[in-house]
């Protein structure tokens, strides 16, 4: 159990981290207003607590922004597709009862004195008003009443209105200017532009809804069993294709029943393809299509077979050696084949090193074969190209050239010249070098296999943790520090330190 100073203090940094991890999709929406500044003015807010605090107030295309003033950080956003109205509070309004900001619906009685009491008691020291804070902040309706009661009466104020399920939950903003000019341009100004932010909400949900759709078809394990399908059959007619190439053509090269029937299946097999390519594209567009090899690959394939079914005429080998390689599409469909490549990818440059080194100790050899047994044997230590070939047989365990440099001699004592050039080889390059990269693929391969695996659980459990939804930004953080608190005060504290964290910005 912690102290009462050191949970106010663990509070502030947890409310600090919640609102930059938080600050994550408030970044998200920030990048989407970075455009041109359709206005600015700065104007007063109204908190929670029932106090204005002056704000820089600046509004684009897609968002109203709030900073303090002199300041260039962003404390708070609203999209404007999400803004149900912006009104101009006059005083016919606020004193209509049909058009008053009060809202029958909750039970106000007993709460007017107790949140006059409660303004007059936040001058005072926090231990004096943790009550009261902790019960405004268990009370959403007194909130909502204590903001209304302090608007009323307010001269050049207008209010905005939010969604329930958007980003600000439904809060309803109020802003004072310093005229009713001001005011009525700045009502003007944004109702215009939420009214044409939330046209272009409105199609593009239609186009994330219709995304949306496509990508779980997609990603439904019966489609991508049924892509599997299709190209292990695409395989085996590419087979057979190669099996009956003789029978294919006829002596003038005209296709044969059997080839003609071939093809079909092919141009089948290819818009079959051609239509999973652009489900998929559309479903993931764009740059999480973009950012992922298997599409990549994929587009470079159908592309090749779109190429050789179009009016440029390509050779009949050319078009059967492009479908052979639809196969490899099947590894971006089957998971663990897809582990198996990407670990393989990811271990190709240390292998690489290791196989220079290789090639740089083969080259030396070649370098003093063709020096030493360059007389006695011209056809294998001739050149330096044929000293290399010579060498890679060696390695390849093809043998060597036993005829013109055989290990004896005519006597049949050894011939030392030959055994330790050979010999030396062996060790060097077949048994420690070759056997270095087969150990750094292994390697390589294992840790990528349980990055891959560390990846997958990792989503997992992120995608267990979003299961549960919260109904209010900082619940999380509520619910985090509510679990460990040492009593009812220190409670409290935590709520009424939380509350400065978040209306006081």
């Amino acid at each position: 159990k912690m102290t009462t100073a050191a949970s106010v203090a663990a509070l502030r940094n947890s409310a600090k981290s919640f609102r930059l991890q938080g600050g994550s999709s408030r970044l998200a929406l920030q990048k989407r207003s970075e455009r041109k500044v359709e206005g600015e003015h700065d104007l007063e807010m109204l908190m929670l607590d029932g106090t204005w605090q002056s704000r820089r107030v600046k509004w684009t295309a897609d968002m109203l922004l709030f900073s303090r003033v002199k300041e260039t950080d962003i404390v708070d956003c609203i999209p404007m597709h999400e803004v149900l109205c912006v009104a101009e509070m006059h005083d016919s309004a606020r004193n209509s009862p049909s058009t008053s900001f009060y809202d029958a619906s909750y039970d106000t009685s007993g709460l007017i004195s107790e949140h006059e009491r409660d303004l007059e008691e936040c001058s005072v020291e926090p231990a004096v008003t943790v009550s009261s804070f902790s019960e405004r902040l268990q009370s959403t309706a007194a909130q909502k009443f204590l903001q209304r009661k302090t608007v009323q009466g307010q001269v050049n104020t207008l209010q905005i209105k939010t969604i329930p399920d958007g980003y600000n939950s439904g809060r309803t903003y109020y802003l004072r200017a310093q005229s009713e000019s001001t005011c009525r341009k700045i009502t003007a100004a944004l109702n215009k532009l939420c009214t044409a932010a939330r046209e272009r909400a409105n199609v593009k949900s239609r186009f994330e809804k219709v995304q949306l759709r496509l990508r779980g078809i997609y990603c439904s394990s019966s489609f991508q069993i049924f892509t599997a399908i299709l190209i292990i059959m695409n395989f085996f007619v590419n087979a057979a294709e190669s099996q009956l190439s003789n029978v294919l053509t006829d002596q003038n090269g005209t296709l044969t029943n059997i080839g003609e029937d071939l093809e079909t299946l092919d141009e089948i097999f290819t818009i079959v393809f051609l239509v999973e390519l652009l489900i998929n594209a559309f479903g993931h567009w764009f740059k999480p299509f973009i950012s992922d090899g298997w599409n990549i690959f994929d587009l470079i394939v159908v592309a090749m077979s779109l190429v050789a079914l179009g009016p440029v005429k390509v050779p009949v080998n050319v078009i059967r050696s492009l479908r052979a390689f639809r196969v490899i599409r099947l590894f971006g469909r089957l998971k663990g084949l897809k582990n198996i490549v990407t670990a393989l990818a990811s271990s190709v440059i240390p292998v690489l090193q290791a196989l220079l080194i290789l090639l740089i100790i083969g080259s030396i050899y070649a370098i003093l074969g063709t020096t030493i047994f360059g007389d006695d044997a011209p056809n294998d230590f001739g050149r330096f190209d044929q000293a290399v070939l010579s060498l890679f047989r060696v390695t390849a365990g093809m043998g060597w050239a036993d005829q013109n440099l055989p290990m004896k001699t005519s006597d049949g004592g050894i011939n030392w010249k030959v055994a330790v050039y050979l010999v030396s080889y062996i060790i060097v390059a077949n048994w420690t070098l070759l056997q270095v990269c087969v150990a750094i693929l292994l390697d390589n391969f294992i840790n990528a296999n349980a990055v891959s695996h560390a990846e997958t659980e990792a989503a997992q459990i992120q995608q267990m943790m979003n299961r549960k939804l919260f109904l209010n930004t900082l619940d999380p953080l509520l619910e985090k520090f509510t679990v460990d608190y040492n009593d009812d005060a220190d409670l409290s504290t935590r709520l009424q330190d939380l509350f400065k964290v978040v209306c006081f910005l």
